[in-house]
């Protein structure tokens, strides 16, 4: 099979695809996240959420996705996989023959949420817990290596940033109060004992300073050199003190000239990892808490606003998204608010053209000026969207009829 064609294309990074997943995904290029919805195994009366015999052929299928997803994943890239109460936990073990599972949160649909339609549960009527309160989310990253690399470990092994720094401070900061404290007969204690804890005892700021994983402040190393130079005589201390601090100077100089090129470390360190960009706004646990959509165009639709943190927390503007469950285009949805690429595959037709309704909206299409406006008509102003590769002149019109 040649690379697809998509079934819809808005020019500027939402492409949907109208077909089996299994079958388009070989084709694709590879994705910085991967969020989707897929079918939960005889939790609704859809014919495509009972297409399996039994739970073993489901966990088998959902093993086959789970293989294509990690060929068409970066190396730095996150899965985000909606699973049932009832599955979660054998659908995260089938997921994690491919990924490092790094979280299993819980969408709790709200205290006042009541039956699977908002109508009401007899609680006297129940025999278990009752479970369609909360659906779950597999979180997982790639699986760099037979060593189980994650991908800040990797970014960290690739960029050489973090051995430069660490190797740099020893040098610096570490050997230089290593020499010191030697010449001057001291011992690590002594030179502990001049910054005890809010307690009075002893802490561990010295050893970390001697293996380079944090350095003195000024005002601490001021207090160790009055220290010293107050030991077995100024004089002699003082000569020695002063041909220490010029190899200090010229290792603080050069330190500072490596600093730069560390800075151009950083940033490819900073690209490498995992995206994960997290705000006081967001719900950082693993229980997330969002109200279920009233107006749903999907029978499993989920909320815009828990699908907007996935993608804001866990990609970057330019950044690529992929659902290969699109349904109704939440996902895409998202990503066209949040400025990101976006890539729809859908087996059913009437889901693909709800979601191209609904991106339409979202651009608010106008095929004529609002009254009183002298804005020309959009539809001038960027051209039409194209499906099937074919250009449709009055596009927008027909999207609009199909939602009178």
């Amino acid at each position: 099979m040649s690379v697809p064609t998509p079934y819809y294309d808005d020019g500027k990074g939402i492409v949907i695809y109208l077909g089996d997943c299994r079958e388009i995904l070989p084709h694709l290029p590879k994705v910085d996240l991967v969020l989707t919805d897929p079918p939960y195994h005889g939790v609704v009366e859809e014919s495509w959420d009972n297409q399996w015999a039994s739970d073993h052929e489901f966990l088998s299928w959902v093993n086959e996705i789970g293989h294509l997803l990690d060929n068409q994943l970066v190396d730095n890239g996150t899965v985000y996989f909606f699973a049932s109460p009832q599955m979660a936990a054998r659908v995260e073990v089938a997921l994690s023959q491919h990924f490092t599972v790094i979280a299993h949160a819980v969408w709790n649909k709200g205290a006042a949420r009541q039956g699977a339609a908002g109508s009401g549960v007899d609680i006297t009527a129940l025999r278990t817990y009752w479970a369609s309160n909360t659906e779950r989310v597999i979180v997982a990253e790639k699986r760099l290596n037979a060593a189980y690399l994650s991908a800040d470990q990797n970014a960290q092994q690739q960029s050489g940033y973090w051995q430069a720094c660490e190797g740099a401070k020893v040098s610096v900061f570490g050997q230089y109060l290593k020499s010191e404290f030697k010449l001057a007969k001291v011992t690590n204690t002594q030179i502990a004992d001049l910054f005890p804890s809010k307690t009075g005892g002893r802490t561990g700021c010295v050893s970390n300073w001697l293996l380079g994983l944090n350095v003195p402040t000024a005002a601490q190393y001021q207090s160790m050199r009055l220290f010293l130079n107050g030991l077995n005589g100024a004089e002699y201390l003082k000569e020695n003190y002063e041909e220490l601090k010029e190899n200090y100077e010229y290792l603080k100089e050069n330190y500072e000239e490596l600093k730069e090129n560390y800075e151009e470390l950083k940033e490819n360190y900073e690209e490498l990892r995992r995206p994960f960009f997290m705000d006081a706004n967001d719900q950082w646990g693993q229980v997330w808490e969002f109200a279920i959509e009233r107006d749903r165009k999907h029978p499993t639709q989920k909320p815009l606003p828990l699908i907007s943190q996935i993608v804001k927390v866990s990609s970057r503007p330019s950044n690529t998204i992929l659902d290969p469950f699109m349904g109704s285009g939440t996902t895409l949805v998202a990503a066209q608010q949040l400025g990101r690429k976006a890539i729809g595959i859908e087996i059913s037709q009437a889901y693909c053209d709800i979601a191209i309704r609904r991106l339409s909206q979202q651009q608010l299409p106008l095929t004529e000026p609002l009254n009183g406006s002298k804005i020309e008509p959009q539809e001038e102003l960027y051209g039409t969207s194209t499906v099937r590769g074919n250009k449709e002149k009055d596009f927008v019109g027909k999207l609009r009829k199909n939602t009178d």
